[in-house]
């Protein structure tokens, strides 16, 4: 109708579930972000059951806008851990598959389950910590119009970090609620770093590190009793976080 026009062209964001088996390219994009803001092109195949193309999905210039860490659970976490990474591209073109096999090998599995982790740092008695909420980590992403090519040019923003959330039992809260007293109630604003560990089946050899940096305490609370014979009373502490760095191994 008259006075309607159509507009500048956005394409959806894509977000992956990778787990720690991608090539040392990928880990190497992960471990820069956000600090670096490297774009990257690429393309989702897609295969019927026999693994033929029928369908790719080709994606260019995408910058990483979030990158989730799933909820890890010391008791019941029996599934592979895995990262959920958001891309936001440029452009975005579906083609045909070639038909031909997709080469779905890539490098050697390691095994990582979300049960196995590991939390040290700043003082506190994290050894029993038996739940850390998923969290993540988001990079707005700002847009602006490409002339007569009537689509939306993408631009790194602001970086937001999620909080950490951990669940301990009430009896093993002695230092996390010694630093709520000193940070909080006194009003210290002591802030911590904090080093989350990815563990093997071993749990003896490290295979990824998050470390937390700007981690400070600001709220105790949430106590629950477990489904169990002992019926432990469990507390959760909410910490917000002001930067992170990851690495693979």
């Amino acid at each position: 109708s008259p006075g309607k026009r159509i507009g500048a062209v956005r394409y959806e964001p894509i977000t992956l579930e990778v787990g720690l088996d991608m090539v040392p390219q990928f880990w190497e994009m992960i471990r820069q972000w956000p600090a670096t803001s490297r774009r990257m092109s690429g393309a989702i195949v897609f295969g019927d059951i026999n693994l033929k193309q029928i369908k790719r999905m080709e994606f260019t210039s995408a910058l990483i806008t979030e990158i989730e860490l799933p909820p890890l659970d010391a008791a019941t976490g029996k599934q592979p851990f895995g990262l959920f990474v958001t891309l936001q591209p440029d452009r975005i073109e579906n083609r045909s598959g070639s038909g031909g096999m997709i080469n779905a090998q890539g490098p050697k599995g390691r095994q990582v389950l979300s049960s196995n982790f590991r939390l040290t740092g700043g003082g506190l008695d994290l050894s029993r910590v038996t739940k850390v909420d998923g969290f993540a980590i988001k990079q707005q992403a700002s847009t602006g119009n490409i002339g007569e090519l009537r689509r939306l040019a993408v631009e790194p923003g602001m970086v937001e970090y999620g909080d950490l959330v951990l669940t301990l039992a009430e009896t093993n809260m002695a230092s996390v609620e010694s630093l709520f007293q000193d940070s909080v109630v006194k009003g210290s604003g002591r802030e911590l770093d904090i080093k989350l560990e990815l563990m093997d089946p071993t749990l003896k050899t490290v295979i990824a590190t998050i470390n937390l940096r700007g981690v400070g305490i600001w709220k105790i609370g949430g106590s629950e009793q477990e489904a169990n014979a002992q019926r432990v009373v469990m507390t959760q502490a909410h910490f917000y976080v002001e930067g992170a760095t990851r690495d693979i191994k």
